[in-house]
């Protein structure tokens, strides 16, 4: 039995059963134009293609004969392959819907982004850490280590040190 009772299949059965498909992967060699003709030639009649993940997943040119001609009934698209993009011929169509890189900046993409960068650094300055963290506003030649530990000092403007930092 698969987790969650749901079936594990390949690219090709994904695209030929799914009325949308959303990507949702890093841009690298393997994923670069992973989306091009011979792939839009197994999408489903008039499904639609969402990629708000990395600009060059999708080939840009073969999405506009996919939506001109079909498969796709429409597309729409957060990220290109260059950016910022104000005339690509894609947003001529009236089955394209392009947005200028905004999907990350929702109220709670942000504070999903705010979260995850403080957690990361609670986990840096653990105590199990070899890493202490001190903030200071002098210049004078301050210890590199203190307790067996490196010490990360940052020194601070005299305008920040009224700023609280958040304890860790």
């Amino acid at each position: 039995m698969e987790p969650f009772g749901i079936p594990q299949v390949g690219h090709e059965e994904i695209y030929k059963s799914c009325d949308i498909i959303t990507l949702h992967v890093p841009l690298d060699e393997s994923t670069q134009n992973m989306i091009h003709k011979e792939t839009f030639e197994n999408f489903r009649p008039e499904s639609i293609l969402i990629n708000t993940a990395r600009g060059g997943l999708v080939n840009e040119l073969d999405l506009q004969e996919a939506l001109k001609s079909g498969p796709l009934l429409g597309a729409a698209m957060d990220v290109f392959e260059e950016e910022p993009n104000t005339t690509h011929p894609l947003f001529q169509l009236p089955n394209f819907f392009p947005t200028p890189h905004i999907s990350g900046n929702s109220n709670q993409a942000i504070l999903n982004m705010g979260r995850s960068a403080i957690e990361h650094l609670r986990n840096f300055f653990s105590k199990d850490s070899q890493w202490s963290f001190w903030a200071t506003g002098s210049t004078e030649k301050l210890p590199a280590t203190e307790g067996g530990k490196k010490i990360w000092w940052l020194n601070l403007p005299a305008a920040w040190k009224k700023v609280p930092l958040p304890t860790l």
